[in-house]
């Protein structure tokens, strides 16, 4: 038996338990193994440019009744992606 590791994980939970088709973000070197996940469970990335646009791409789960997931890189990726477009949502 071959070795998982836990970006595999990750990608294997997000497409059988939770039924995850898309996930939006922005890559970085230490995501290298979450995003091999993806690639092996067929989950698409959608790598965008800035993470205020990751959060308006994962808000498509009000309009389709998905999940909406998103991921982001260290630095400046954490207080950028907390300050998503969330009015949108109310």
């Amino acid at each position: 038996m071959g070795t998982i590791n836990g970006g595999h994980l990750v990608g294997k939970y997000l497409k059988e338990v939770e039924k995850v088709d898309i996930v939006f973000g922005i890559s970085g070197g230490h995501l290298e193994a979450i995003l091999d996940g993806f690639t092996q469970y067929k989950i698409r990335t959608i790598d965008v440019r800035h993470e205020q646009a990751r959060d308006d791409g994962a808000c498509w789960s009000v309009y389709t009744g998905k999940p909406g997931v998103c991921f982001l890189t260290a630095g400046p990726g954490l207080p950028n992606g907390i300050t998503g477009h969330r009015e949108r949502l109310s």
